[in-house]
């Protein structure tokens, strides 16, 4: 037994000595066959689905496609680009319109070459057809197409034309003309420069030189006279006064007898201020200067406070024959508007009473915007020397007709006086290039021109 118990002593012992010499001991790994088998059944489930779904997917993610492009290109052009910029004549290509841009009207010239005859002119950029409307012996409808009107009428369009109406329209221009009494429109497109002339002519046609007359007339147009007393038209049939009845002295058997006259019925109306000044624009247009001054007079004395028109028109043929003591008798009584200032300019400037003018004209600075105001102001400007000022005024009324050849030639004069030779040469040529001028103004600017380049 004790042998017995000494071996289980030693067993025991080795058991505790073993135990000390080894003190972890390596776990068992682990298997990972489950996780491995349960991803490859998941992967089967996603193959699966994706097979089944993959058309849905297609189509969805090309209709995003479709939506998402164009905000993005938006996106892309709409933000600044700080490191390169688009060539400068790549943006005015997208920046032009796809239409073409329409032609332009720049400038509407009214030319009243007689009392029965006028010119219509409408400058343009290019020719564009016209189309009539309508044409009458008293109205024309016309329209130019593709056209934009740029520019305005002209003042004053009488005696032939009475109304020129613009009609709106959104691609061309048009326009209804209305005249005072029968006439003919004759229109015309011409192309070197581009423009329409509509000639308005009273029938029937008569070939009548300007004269003197006829230039005072043309004056008084472009003057447009403000009067006091308003024009009174001549009275109708209806409107004719009665008729007086003036009594004769009878015989001595009372009866009223042949030899004393039977009872005269008096038919002559008092002739009215408008009347008169029409009675003598007719015997302007025939050449009866005189006859026409002789009415005028006779009528201003019988009506000296409502007879305006008539001395207006009267002054005008004084001035242009040169009459201007009796001229200045007619001016005194005048009322002092701007009409009648531009009358009195015109006097003192024909007198060389250019510092007078001058001082007349400044007194009334409403007139800057007309025609015959800054001309009038022009040319006294350059009779004083002043020719800086002069420059300064043809350039405004340039600005509202560049085709008027006279004041390319008076600004010439004046830039020549201030030693710019070669800016006075550019406005003898461009009064050379004007069409349909005068013969000896053309002939003026061809000397200067031969001149300065000699």
């Amino acid at each position: 037994m004790s042998l017995v118990n000494d071996m289980l002593r030693d067993l025991d012992e080795r058991q505790r000595t073993e135990g000390r010499a080894y003190t972890t001991v390596a776990n068992k790994p682990k298997s990972h066959w489950p996780r491995t088998i349960i991803i490859l059944l998941l992967l089967c489930v996603i193959a699966v689905l994706a097979l089944n779904y993959w058309p849905l997917l297609h189509r969805y993610w090309a209709n995003m496609t479709q939506e998402v492009a164009p905000k993005s290109q938006s996106t892309l052009v709409n933000q600044p680009n700080p490191i390169v910029a688009a060539p400068p004549e790549e943006v005015i290509d997208n920046a032009r319109p796809e239409t073409t841009p329409l032609n332009q009207i720049r400038v509407i010239n009214w030319t009243q070459t007689t009392s029965q005859h006028g010119v219509l002119t409408l400058w343009l950029d290019q020719v564009k057809p016209f189309v009539v409307y309508g044409k009458t012996s008293t109205s024309l409808d016309i329209a130019l197409e593709e056209t934009q009107l740029s520019s305005g009428l002209p003042d004053n369009l009488a005696p032939l034309l009475s109304t020129v109406e613009i009609v709106p329209q959104a691609d061309k221009s048009r326009f209804r003309m209305v005249a005072s009494e029968p006439v003919n429109f004759l229109i015309e497109l011409k192309q070197k420069p581009a423009r329409l002339m509509i000639e308005v002519q009273t029938a029937p046609k008569r070939d009548v030189t300007r004269s003197i007359g006829e230039t005072a007339l043309a004056q008084e147009q472009a003057a447009k006279p403000i009067v006091d007393a308003p024009a009174i038209p001549e009275p109708s049939e209806a409107a004719k006064p009665a008729v007086s009845v003036t009594p004769q002295p009878t015989n001595a058997s009372g009866v009223i007898g042949a030899s004393t006259g039977a009872m005269q019925k008096s038919l002559k109306p008092q002739p009215t201020d408008a009347a008169t000044v029409r009675q003598a624009r007719r015997m302007l247009a025939k050449q009866e200067i005189s006859q026409a001054q002789s009415l005028l007079r006779t009528f201003i004395e019988r009506q000296p406070k409502s007879s305006w028109q008539s001395r207006y028109l009267l002054v005008q043929l004084l001035l242009a024959t040169e009459s201007y003591e009796e001229a200045r008798t007619q001016l005194q009584p005048a009322p002092n508007n701007l009409s009648w200032a531009l009358l009195r300019s015109r006097s003192h400037l024909q007198q060389g009473e250019a510092t007078e003018a001058i001082t007349l004209l400044r007194a009334f600075s409403e007139g800057v915007t007309r025609q015959d105001y800054l001309e009038l102001l022009a040319s006294a400007y350059q009779q004083t020397g002043q020719h800086d000022l002069a420059v300064q005024q043809y350039l405004s009324l340039l600005t509202l007709n560049a085709q008027e050849a006279r004041w390319w030639v008076s600004m010439g004069v004046s830039l020549e006086h201030l030693g710019q030779q070669q800016k006075a040469l550019e406005a003898y040529q461009s009064a050379l290039a004007i069409p349909g001028q005068d013969r000896s103004l053309r002939q003026y600017a061809q000397s200067q021109i031969a001149r300065l380049t000699q």
